[in-house]
This record gives C-alpha cells, sequence and structure tokens, in this order.
C-alpha cells in the first residue's frame, strides 16, 4: 500500500472529525465506529485495487508474498490510528484506556483485521502461475488469436483450468463457512467430492498433496 493509500484514509479520517465536532459528538462512541467503518471498507477498497493491478501483471507467489506484506503493513498503520481515534473521541487518553469502549473497539478492529486477513486469503490460490509474457515480450498476454482452443474435458483426468475452479470453489466454502475443517482429511474429501460431481478422475496422492498445502495454511491462519 502506499503513502497515497495512507494520506487518503487520513483524509477520510478527518473528515470524520470535523463532521462529528460540528455536530457535537465528536468525543463519543460514533466517532469510534465511523473510523472503525472507514477502516474496514479503506482495507477492502485498497485489497481490490492492489489485487487488479498486480494480478494484471503476474500471478505467482511471490506477488502474492507482496500483497499479503502490503495488506499486513495497511493494517498496522490502521492499528495506530486507531490509538488516535481513541483519544480524539475521548476513549484514551495517553495510551491509557478510559472506557469499555476503548476495549470494544480493540476488539472490533481485531474482527476488522481477520475480515481483511480472509478475504486476501480468499485469492492465494489464484496466484499460482508464473505470467507468461506474450511474443512481443512487453509482458502483455498473448491475444486470442495466438492462442489455441482451450483443452476440452468432458470427464477424464483434471485439465489446468479444473484445478483452479477446485481451488476457487474451496476458497469460497472455507469463506462462507459451508467448510469448516478439523482435519487434512476432510479438506481432501471436500476436494475429491467436487471432482466427483463433475465426474472427473482425481489421483489419491495430486488431491492429497493439494489438500496438505491447504490445510497447512488454513492452521496457520486460525
Amino acid at each position: 500500500m502506499t503513502d497515497k493509500s495512507r494520506i487518503a484514509f487520513d483524509e477520510r479520517i478527518n473528515q470524520i472529525y470535523a463532521s462529528h465536532s460540528a455536530q457535537g459528538r465528536l468525543r463519543s462512541g460514533s466517532t469510534i465506529i465511523a473510523a472503525l467503518r472507514a477502516m474496514e471498507e479503506s482495507g477492502e477498497a485498497i485489497l481490490a485495487s492492489s489485487i487488479d493491478q498486480v494480478g494484471s501483471v503476474a500471478k505467482d507467489v511471490e506477488a502474492f508474498a507482496m500483497l499479503h506484506t502490503n495488506l499486513e503493513s495497511f493494517i498496522s498503520y490502521l492499528e495506530l490510528k486507531l490509538d488516535d481515534v481513541l483519544r480524539v473521541s475521548g476513549a484514551a487518553k495517553d495510551g491509557v484506556v478510559m472506557s469499555g469502549a476503548s476495549r470494544e473497539a480493540r476488539l472490533k478492529f481485531a474482527t476488522v483485521r481477520s475480515n481483511l486477513t480472509r478475504q486476501i486469503e480468499i485469492h492465494r490460490f489464484t496466484f499460482t502461475q508464473p505470467f507468461q509474457s506474450g511474443a512481443s515480450g512487453k509482458g502483455n498476454p498473448p491475444s486470442p488469436t495466438e492462442t489455441t482452443a482451450p483443452a476440452k474435458n468432458l470427464g477424464g483426468k483434471p485439465v489446468a483450468k479444473h484445478w483452479d475452479s477446485m481451488w476457487a470453489a474451496m476458497a469460497v466454502k472455507l469463506y462462507v463457512g459451508d467448510l469448516q475443517p478439523s482435519s487434512q482429511a476432510d479438506v481432501e474429501r471436500a476436494m475429491k467430492d467436487w471432482f466427483a460431481e463433475r465426474n472427473l478422475e482425481i489421483g489419491d496422492t495430486a488431491v492429497r498433496d493439494r489438500a496438505r498445502a491447504l490445510w497447512t495454511e488454513y492452521q496457520a491462519a486460525q
């Protein structure tokens, strides 16, 4: 996330301060609520924009690592701004918690952090392939006329696009709560079920390796 993003967020917070001050409710819980909403919305907007910009250039693990690092950096910045919000709202003074509102704000910020982290994790498995430059050598993807027809796979063994679709399906299941694995076996079973529903053959080793990768990341995120 760039300094420009931080400046834009600061301007939004200052607008909240000015508006609430004019309404005589600057030093109140409503200031905290508005600021937390701004933090989550800003984080979501920046994440979406960054994924679009980076994804148009590269979709490999290095690109995702950069996105993840930048998001964590922005979240840390938001956490610092929360201290300022608590001070301005009167919930804290000189870093000392003055009310239950301050403790509640920090709990809600933890939820904001969790939501943003979950959203970027949904995109992790779309950043698995190195970007292929076009014939021009300028990093542009080949035009439709330069590519061969996509491989058809009516049943049989999965092709690359089916793996991508499976990853996307698992990410959505985790996000909405349809998949709440308690072991690697649960993840593997969900993956096999997805392929079975589409009449696609899948080897145990192929799916187990991917289930292990997802389970490892899932555990690390808990």
